[in-house]
């Protein structure tokens, strides 16, 4: 199921873009939506840019999985989602607090020289 965003009616009233962001995050999470469209349209940018601030914000963010940005229509994001058992994905704590997975083999992770097979200067 896929749920449609248009934005173009109140472009320049910022409560009501985010009330209409708001309601429709809520009604995805209501009837388990796999992805909403917005569509911002294609104008100067500042309304994407907008909805794209307020996609960003930590308690937004944690409630859909990932954003995608049309790359054939500047004018019209995605936002999917992921469901477990009527519950979102949670996404992966990002930023300075993240922990870091650990190596499966039990080892340090190796250079980035390493991983392409080169020598690191120090052993040469």
């Amino acid at each position: 199921m896929k749920l449609v965003l248009d934005l173009h009616d109140v472009y320049n009233r910022g409560q009501e873009i985010d009330r209409a962001l708001e309601d429709v995050l809520a009604q995805a999470e209501r009837t388990h939506a796999a992805m909403v469209e917005i569509i911002p349209g294609k104008g100067s940018g500042q309304l994407k840019n907008r909805v794209l601030r307020f996609l960003d914000q930590p308690q937004v963010r944690e409630r859909y999985h990932r954003v995608e940005k049309d790359s054939r229509n500047f004018g019209r994001l995605f936002v999917h989602f992921h469901w477990v058992r009527g519950l979102p994905r949670q996404a992966p704590p990002t930023g300075a607090g993240a922990a870091k997975p650990e190596p499966s083999d039990g080892h340090a992770p190796r250079s980035r020289h390493h991983s392409r097979g080169r020598t690191p200067r120090s052993a040469r």
